[in-house]
């Protein structure tokens, strides 16, 4: 059935190396969706 097929998006979330961006993130990608983090800061931080 049409209903049942769930499109994969693609998300941009700035600041997800935080606490709610990490969270949003990791919640995103599980289901399968693309998601691309933007982060101002220079660090070595990955999700």
């Amino acid at each position: 059935m049409a209903a049942d097929i769930q499109e994969q998006k693609r998300t941009i979330i700035t600041g997800g190396t935080r606490l709610i961006g990490r969270a949003l993130a990791t919640e995103l990608v599980a289901p399968g969706h693309e998601v691309i983090v933007l982060n101002g800061e220079q660090d070595d931080r990955w999700i």
